[in-house]
């Protein structure tokens, strides 16, 4: 029963909440706001093409010679292809909201690949031209967001408007817009009221508020700019500084932690875990029984940003090797040292990065296939992050990439490394 409940929680953590995390609080892969160095906003509309509202935006961004992008749902698209032309024919970008904006949580992995792809395919064959953007319904994302984008770049946005709410007011949206609007600010409106939860008739206020909102922008000498001038790469860099400390916190709060030695670093993280697997005999005639103490090993994240963008995955692989055999020393000398040696039977630990551990010393073993699959979706999404060529990597080798658990004995680790 534990182990069903770990398998839960796990599942939960990695198909949801964790995307979500990444994209919302530390933008990872999403972008939501450009350089506050460039007086540029980037104006965006979310849930059309609506057939009463979107050709009155429209009208109001041609008389005011203001660009902006149009996050479109497939469904919609489909039914009103003109108004997807006319987009682009008067110079704005075409981004993807999903196909008719269903919960990404609550999407299968096939069902997500459907959501994402199918719109694509209609915004191209409207447009002649594949979608660059992706706005996430609510902009909440499940894992396989990321692996069926082919491309696309998560755009959020800076701020909430709220234009879609009950009670919402001209006065209101205007209000929260202007009071924060700034150097790089990413907009975001509503050009339609049939999407669940949002308010009859809420487009109305927009249209009423768009030209002031526009004027203002620029009597502040600020330019609504396409989302293709977007710069990003210094927030690219941010967002992963924020991603390594948000890491490191997590992991300490979950008794993990960084393993140094002799006042230098390791490509090792550890914990003390009891054991909660099914009984495992080691060649050395150590058995591995449930309860028994081990100490868990993780990789630092840090070795896949540090090697990831220099390196191809299987050479990736053959650097990890070296740095393990390299840094095992240090944990066998922390065991040694540990009040609680006589107790501790072994080393595990969970990777997709497992070529060569048998060199190292360590035995490994296949995992179930839900925690497998779940394991295998999380690392890869950690290497994309920190992989120049990201998803086309992880593609090509993803029948290689088989996650396992590899264990070493106490005994072995001491006879191998305990220097």
């Amino acid at each position: 029963m534990d182990l069903v409940f770990e398998i839960i929680v796990y599942f939960l953590f990695v198909y949801a909440f964790m995307p979500t995390i990444l994209a919302r609080i530390f933008h990872i892969g999403a972008f939501f706001q450009g350089s506050r160095n460039e007086n540029k906003v980037f104006i965006t509309f979310d849930d059309g093409p609506d057939i009463l509202y979107t050709p009155r935006i429209l009208d109001i961004l041609k008389e005011t010679r203001t660009k902006a992008c149009f996050f479109v749902l497939g469904k919609k698209a489909r039914a009103h292809p003109e108004i997807l032309q006319r987009i682009q024919a008067e110079g704005h970008e075409v981004g993807s909201h999903g196909y008719d904006h269903k919960f990404p949580w609550f999407l299968s992995p096939l069902g997500t690949k459907k959501d994402l792809m199918e719109t694509s395919s209609i915004i191209t064959e409207i447009t002649g031209e594949p979608p660059h953007f992706y706005r996430p319904p609510w902009g909440v994302l499940n894992l396989f967001s990321w692996f069926f984008l082919k491309g696309q770049r998560i755009v959020l946005w800076s701020f909430m408007s709220w234009d879609w709410t009950r009670g919402s007011t001209t006065g209101s949206i205007a209000n929260r817009v202007l009071s924060r609007v700034k150097n790089g600010s990413v907009l975001i409106f509503h050009d339609s009221d049939k999407t669940p939860g949002s308010a009859p008739k809420t487009p109305e206020a927009v249209i009423k508020i768009l030209p002031i909102v526009i004027q203002e922008i620029k009597n502040r000498g600020l330019q609504a700019a396409a989302l293709s001038e977007l710069n990003l790469e210094k927030k690219k860099k941010l967002s992963y500084a924020l991603f390594e400390k948000w890491d490191h916190t997590a992991l300490r709060l979950m008794g993990v932690k960084d393993l140094s030695d002799k006042g230098r670093p390791t490509v090792f993280r550890i914990a003390l875990r009891k054991f909660r697997g099914k009984q495992l005999p080691l060649p050395d005639g150590t058995i591995l029984k449930k309860g028994d103490l081990v100490v868990e090993l993780h990789l630092n994240n840090s070795f896949f940003k540090q090697f990831g963008e220099k390196n191809e995955l299987l050479t990736l692989g053959l650097l990890a090797k070296q740095k393990v055999m390299h840094d095992l020393p240090a944990v066998a000398r922390w065991i040694d040292a540990n009040p609680r040696c006589d107790e501790i039977k072994a080393i595990t630990g969970l990777t997709i990065i497992n070529r060569g551990s048998q060199q190292a010393g360590f035995h490994s073993f296949d995992l179930p296939p839900l925690k497998g699959l779940l394991i295998r979706l999380y690392e890869s999404m950690v290497v994309m992050m920190f992989h120049p060529s990201g998803y086309r990597r992880i593609t090509r080798y993803w029948k290689k990439l088989i996650p396992k658990y590899l264990v070493m004995s106490k005994k072995e680790l001491f006879r191998k490394y305990l220097i």
